[in-house]
């Protein structure tokens, strides 16, 4: 009988069911001695066949000890009721995943190989999955991949032997037909190369968003199995063809006979000689265009974020244009509210057309009007106003879009029957939604009441439409500024950002912004420094002028210590987007962890001669100072930031090492309490005051859970002046080398 939510099972107290298939239930359940939610697969039959294969699943899966394979806790009874208790995995499976045209190269590639490892450690143990299919392979939050359900594993009778065999038990093949090879559909023996033509059809319909046996029965499908070779998957990478078609070869002795040779294979595509490079934008001297955001003509004033999304969406649609030169949108929309005359718009932007508009909105009806004005003489080069229904939003932006293009003779990046805007959804509430979450996202006042506004946007966006791909992106950017501004903890941001973005990923493969806030959400929080490298080559790749992507790419370059290159894209972001107000830290954190202090100094110094209130300048222009050894100029600089930001965690911390480093201990272990009392600091602050304060064990410890936790300083450990207390413990290294980021000598830093 299956259980409900609240009841009780032993010392479990059952929370919500998972799923269930032949053998029984899995439940989410908590557990009481030990206060830790575990999954509970519990067998609801008496069949002495399925216990003696749920006693074989606890122990084949407690052999295996390896990161992308669940882990088992032990085997209860409750009454004459068997059960598993197992590592609960959050997450979605594999199939949840994947998109209809199947997944783009780096994401597949970057979910393959852990499964590839965790095979390869099944095989090594002597353990066949014989049941692998993307519903028992899960994705955590974090990108972890695991592999789940060896309720149907069979132990190699000798493990030494890299082939041996096993019979099918029974007159009917176990397994999934729709995933099985062909020996094991037929009833033969097998061995672990049965795992690896399933993998191949894992990996063919990852790559497809399709299987490749398929039919309107399971007869059907078997004949297909039995019968017909996977047809090629057009327009796929060939390298990854190449894998594909041999994983599922019809004979084992034609496939990969070892899965650590399939996971080699994996490991090579895409993958250059040499660091990933992404391709930098070169400056157009072809036409230019700046969007304005819309004046608000509506009686309701809370209509702006609706004439500022419209404005954004024009400026995405324009930047998709060949030949034509789009200003970005935080440089364009400086200018909002203020009356400057056309041509001094022209000159500080360097374009040399601007787009104008207004809004009326009245029930569900628009009035639009655009005009493109020549910035050179005030002439209008084109004018309409439009008069539709809210429905017919799409339609007007695309119009807007295709008359700028063809008044400016430039050549769009699609056929001129094709739209030039690509609505994201046809749920309008979705839509409005959205907008307004880019709309708070960008407000520079009230920080968190505006952020924590936008999430509950973009995650109500999505509810209405699932398949809305800018909602997903905007809902990452939005955890990425909690997490780094501590509103939000950083496991809890990271994860959130991480799963977002990935999801926008797999529902459109060409948004650069969702390959980006890919990229960005595992450079933030230390997730996967190798992985997000490709995710920015690709979001450049489609995108070579977005600045966020050279600009977070940067950030990236400079925790593996490649200065040149992130100054390169830094300074690339910096001509794409001149009035981006995050670029002039972007630049101060190349120089600070370049060890170019006096650098550093100098564009601090001209920020603050500007904005004597602008926080930030002070954080950085204190790491500049201690880095030339002039500490107590670092205190009293820092000193005046923290009482700007009303002494927050962050802040308060960096001064705590400053403090430290001035040999003013007693100050230091003040802030150090204050802190600890405050309960808000991250623990990769709490690791650089302990080590400033030679209390290196307790540092590390700090370090560990910092890691754990993808606290968003972690990305800099190997460059940052900041860990130097800590860099010549070899417990450095190891944690560096854990995280994939470079081991460089004190004296190189």
């Amino acid at each position: 009988m299956p259980l409900n939510p609240g009841q009780r099972f032993g010392a479990y107290e059952i929370l919500a069911l998972l799923g269930s298939g032949g053998m029984g239930e899995v439940y989410r359940a908590h557990d009481s001695r030990l206060k830790r939610d575990v999954a509970l697969k519990i067998l609801q039959t008496n069949d002495e066949d399925h216990r003696r294969r749920l006693e074989r699943e606890a122990h084949t899966i407690a052999a295996l000890n390896h990161p992308n394979i669940v882990t088992i806790h032990s085997v209860e009874e409750v009454g004459s009721t068997p059960f598993l208790t197992m590592e609960l995995v959050e997450g979605q499976p594999l199939n949840a995943l994947i998109p209809p045209g199947g997944m783009p190269l780096e994401m597949l590639r970057n979910l393959a190989m852990p499964i590839a490892e965790a095979l390869a450690a099944a095989h090594k143990q002597g353990v066949i999955h014989r049941d692998l299919k993307p519903a028992n392979i899960m994705v955590r939050p974090d990108g972890r991949v695991k592999v789940l359900d060896f309720g149907i594993a069979k132990t190699l009778p000798a493990a030494d032997q890299a082939l041996a065999t096993v019979e099918q038990t029974g007159p009917v093949p176990i397994g999934t037909l729709a995933y099985m090879s062909p020996e094991q559909a037929a009833g033969r023996s097998l061995d672990e190369r049965t795992d690896i033509f399933s993998f191949g059809i894992v990996l063919y319909e990852m790559a497809s968003g399709r299987r490749p046996f398929q039919g309107p029965n399971a007869a059907a499908v078997l004949v297909a199995l039995l019968n017909r070779p996977a047809a090629a998957i057009p327009g796929i990478d060939p390298g990854l063809q190449r894998v594909i078609s041999r994983a599922m070869a019809r004979e084992p002795g034609a496939r990969y006979q070892r899965a650590e040779d399939l996971l080699v294979d994996l490991q090579a595509l895409g993958t250059p000689t040499g660091p990933v490079a992404a391709p930098i934008a070169p400056r157009t001297t072809g036409p230019s265009i700046a969007v304005l955001p819309f004046a608000n003509l509506s009686a309701d004033p809370d209509q702006e974020y609706f004439c500022d999304g419209m404005a954004e969406e024009l400026i995405s649609a324009l930047a998709r244009v060949k030949g034509l030169s789009v200003a970005a949108r935080t440089s364009a929309f400086q200018f909002k509210g203020r009356s400057l005359d056309v041509s001094e718009i022209g000159e500080r932007l360097k374009v040399q057309t601007i787009l104008e508009g207004s809004v009326r909105k009245m029930g569900n009806r628009l009035r639009i009007t655009a005009q493109l004005v020549d910035v050179h003489d005030g002439y209008q080069l084109w004018s309409e106003r439009y008069d539709r229904a809210m429905d017919d939003v799409f339609a007007i932006q695309d119009e807007i879009g295709r008359a700028i293009a063809e008044s400016l003779k430039v050549t769009l990046s699609r056929p001129l029957s094709g739209p030039i805007v690509r609505p994201g959804t046809k749920n309008l509430d979705a839509y409005h939604l959205c907008l307004r979450g880019r709309f708070l996202l960008n407000r520079l006042s009230g920080l968190f009441e505006s952020l924590t506004a936008a999430r509950r946007c973009f995650e109500e966006a999505v509810a209405l439409d699932p398949e809305y791909a800018a909602a997903y992106a905007g809902l990452s950017e939005c955890c990425n500024a909690l997490g780094y501004t501590t509103f939000l903890a950083a496991p809890e941001a990271s994860r959130a950002a991480l799963a977002a973005a990935a999801h926008a990923v797999a529902l459109d493969p060409s948004m650069a912004e969702a390959h980006t806030a890919l990229g960005w959400t595992k450079t933030l929080f230390a997730i996967d420094m190798v992985t997000a490298e490709q995710d920015f080559a690709r979001a450049l790749e489609l995108a070579p002028g977005y600045p966020p992507a050279h600009g977070y790419y940067a950030l990236l370059l400079v925790g593996l210590g490649r200065f040149d290159e992130a100054m390169a894209h830094a300074e690339q972001a910096r001509q794409l987007d001149p009035l981006w107000l995050i670029m002039p830290f972007i630049v101060c954190m190349i120089d600070v962890c370049a060890r170019r202090f006096d650098r550093a100094e100098r564009q601090m110094r001209e920020l603050i001669a500007l904005d004597p209130r602008m926080d930030g300048t002070y954080w950085y222009l204190s790491s500049a100072l201690a880095g030339q050894g002039r500490i107590d100029e670092a205190v009293q600089a820092l000193e005046t930031g923290v009482e700007l930001v009303h002494r927050a965690p962050f802040f308060l911390a960096l001064l705590g090492v400053w403090y430290a480093r001035a040999g003013r201990e007693t100050d230091a272990r003040a802030v150090l309490r204050e802190l600890l009392d405050g309960g808000r600091c991250p623990p990769v602050w709490f690791a650089q005051l302990y080590g400033a304060l030679g209390e290196t064990d307790e540092a590390f410890e700090c370090l560990e859970r910092a890691i754990e936790e993808h606290d968003d300083q972690v990305s800099f450990m190997a460059v940052d002046h900041r860990f130097d207390s800590l860099r010549g413990d070899p417990r450095f290294a190891v944690l560096l080398g854990r995280l994939g980021l470079p081991v460089i000598p004190p004296a190189a830093t």
